[in-house]
C-alpha cells in the first residue's frame, strides 16, 4: 500500500508540476502567488483543499485514506490546464530544479523522518509544488540575468553598428497601437525597424535589435512594458532611445504596481536617456510632469479641440493641428485620436513635416485585436478588443460598437463578450461592474466568460448568458446574431486565469 501510495504521489508531483508551470510561464516568471491564492478560493477548490488535507490527516490511521488524498491532489485545481506550457531553455530549467527539490524532500520523509515513510509529509510535499516552482524561479533569477546581460552586450554593439535614430514608447495602454501607427505613418521617409507585436521587455526589445533590426535601418521603434520599478530603467540604460513617449497612465497593473503614482514614476523611467519627449497631456499625471522635464524637449499631445497642446486632433472634423497649423485628414480605420495624436507627435520629432504624416493616415491599417473592426460572412460587424484590456480601452470598444449599431437603420442588437478585466487591485470589482451596467443601460446583451470576475459583472448587469469558455460563448453568439448585429469581443484572459 505505501509504495502505490508513493506512486500516486510522484503521478500528483507531474500534474501539480505541469499546471504550475504553464501558470509560472504565463506570469513572466515571476512571482505568481496571486494565481494560487485566485484558484484556491474557488468554492470546489475549498473543498478539494480540505479533502486533501482532511484524508491525509487520517492516513495516520488508516493508510487507504492517502489514496483518497492524492487522487483529489492530481485533480487540483479542477479546471486548470495540464498543457499550455512551452518548454524553452529558462522553463526546462525551472522543471529540473522543482524535480531535484522534490526529490530531495522525498528521499528525506523516505529516509529521515523516523525512518518511515509518512504519506501525510508526502502529500503536503505535493501540493507546495507551486510553491517550490516559486523558490526555484528566484534561484535562478541572478543566472538569468547573467545570461540576458550578454544578449544586451550583443544588442549594444548591434546598435553601435548600424547606428539608428531610436524612439521608445510606454504607457498603461495604447502603446501597442501607437507603435504601429507611427511606423505606418513615417515608412515613406526612413527604413524602419519594430519591435513585433507585444516585444516589450527586455528579452523582446533585444530579440528586436540582433534578429529585426538590419544594417540599414534608420529608426528602431521600441515599445517598452513594465511591471515595476526599475525595469524601464535596465533597458533604456543601454538601448538609449532619444525620443520617447508616454501614452497614458492608468490602471493597468494596478494588483502589482499598487498605484497611480507608483506606475507613473516606474513608466517615467523611459526619460532617462532622452532628448525628446513627447506626452498625452489629456492625461492628468502627464500634464503635471510636463514642468518637471528640464532641459528637455516637450511635444504635447491632446484630443481635446480647445487645449494648446503642440498636437491636437479633432476626430469629429478630422482635423490636426500642428503648432497652430491645420490639417485635414481621411480616415477609414478606428484611430484613437490620443494614439495618433502622439504619433504625430513622434512623428514631428523625427523631422518629418506634418503635410506627409497626415497624408499617410489614409493608409493606416487597423492594429488586430485592438478595437479593430470586421464583418463576419454572415453580415454580423465583429469588433476584436480582446487584448490587453483595461477601462479606457473597453469603454471605447463599447463606444464604437454602439456608434456602428446606429448606423444601421434595422432594430439590430449588441453583444458583448467578456471575462472582465484584471490586474486592476482594488478597483478591479467596480470597474467590471461599471461597464456591466453600461452595457446594460444601452440595451445591448452582456455574455460572461469564465468565473474571474463573473460576481463583478453579474453585479453590474443582472442575470447575463454565462460559459465557461470562450468558444462555447462564439458559438452562441453565431447562433443567434443576425445580419446588421454587433459583436464585441472584449479581453481574452490566458488559460491561468479561472
Amino acid at each position: 500500500m505505501k509504495t502505490v501510495v508513493l506512486i500516486l504521489c510522484f503521478v500528483g508531483f507531474i500534474v501539480q508540476l505541469f499546471k504550475w508551470l504553464n501558470v509560472a510561464q504565463k506570469e513572466h516568471y515571476l512571482s505568481f502567488n496571486r494565481s494560487i491564492i485566485r484558484w484556491a478560493k474557488l468554492p470546489e477548490s475549498v473543498v478539494m483543499l480540505v479533502s486533501i488535507f482532511g484524508f491525509a490527516g487520517l492516513s495516520v490511521y488508516k493508510l487507504y485514506f492517502a489514496l483518497v488524498s492524492v487522487i483529489v491532489a492530481c485533480l487540483y485545481p479542477l479546471l486548470l490546464p495540464l498543457r499550455g506550457a512551452k518548454f524553452t531553455r529558462r522553463l526546462i530549467f525551472v522543471t529540473l530544479g522543482t524535480v531535484l527539490i522534490f526529490a530531495l524532500l522525498t528521499l528525506f520523509n523516505l529516509i529521515i523522518i523516523q525512518q518511515n515513510f509518512k504519506s501525510q509529509v508526502e502529500i503536503v510535499i505535493v501540493m507546495l509544488t507551486p510553491f517550490l516552482i516559486e523558490i526555484v524561479l528566484t534561484c535562478l533569477r541572478p543566472l538569468e540575468n547573467i545570461l540576458s546581460r550578454n544578449y544586451v552586450k550583443k544588442s549594444e554593439k548591434r546598435l553601435e553598428k548600424v547606428k539608428p535614430i531610436t524612439v521608445a514608447i510606454t504607457g498603461s495602454y495604447g502603446k501597442t497601437s501607437t507603435k504601429f501607427l507611427l511606423n505606418q505613418l513615417i515608412s515613406s521617409e526612413f527604413e524602419t525597424a519594430v519591435s513585433p507585436a507585444s516585444y516589450n521587455n527586455r528579452a523582446g526589445i533585444t530579440k528586436t535589435v540582433l534578429d529585426v533590426m538590419t544594417d540599414s535601418s534608420q529608426v528602431l521603434i521600441a515599445e517598452i512594458g513594465t511591471y515595476g520599478k526599475g525595469e524601464i530603467n535596465s533597458i533604456v540604460s543601454w538601448l538609449k532611445p532619444t525620443i520617447v513617449a508616454i501614452t497614458a497612465i492608468g490602471p493597468v497593473h494596478l494588483e502589482r504596481m499598487k498605484s497611480l503614482e507608483n506606475i507613473l514614476r516606474f513608466k517615467s523611467e523611459i526619460f532617462l536617456n532622452a532628448s525628446t519627449v513627447v506626452l498625452n497631456i489629456d492625461d492628468d499625471y502627464l500634464r503635471s510632469i510636463k514642468a518637471d522635464l528640464l532641459n528637455k524637449t516637450v511635444i504635447t499631445c491632446s484630443s481635446s479641440v480647445a487645449s494648446e497642446a503642440t498636437v491636437v486632433v479633432d476626430s469629429n472634423n478630422n482635423e490636426i493641428r500642428v503648432d497652430g497649423q491645420i490639417y485635414k485628414y481621411k480616415s477609414d480605420t478606428n484611430i484613437p485620436s490620443s494614439n495618433l495624436a502622439i504619433a504625430i507627435g513622434m512623428g514631428i520629432a523625427l523631422g518629418v513635416s506634418g503635410d506627409i504624416l497626415v497624408s499617410n493616415i489614409s493608409n493606416v491599417q487597423q492594429v488586430r485585436n485592438r478595437s479593430s473592426i470586421g464583418e463576419s460572412e454572415g453580415g454580423v460587424y465583429i469588433i476584436d478588443d480582446t487584448f490587453n484590456s483595461n477601462p479606457a480601452g473597453a469603454l471605447m470598444a463599447l463606444e464604437i460598437g454602439l456608434k456602428t449599431l446606429n448606423s444601421s437603420k434595422a432594430a439590430n442588437k449588441l453583444y458583448y463578450v467578456t471575462p472582465g478585466m484584471v490586474e486592476l487591485g482594488k478597483i478591479q470589482f467596480a470597474e467590471n461592474e461599471k461597464i456591466a451596467k453600461l452595457v446594460k443601460d444601452s440595451g445591448g446583451e452582456l455574455i460572461v466568460v469564465g468565473r474571474t470576475n463573473k460576481k463583478a459583472l453579474l453585479a453590474g448587469y443582472g442575470s447575463p448568458k454565462k460559459f465557461r469558455k470562450l468558444k462555447n460563448a462564439v458559438s452562441h453568439v453565431k447562433s443567434v446574431s443576425k445580419p446588421g448585429d454587433v459583436v464585441i469581443y472584449e479581453n481574452d484572459l490566458p488559460s491561468h486565469y479561472p
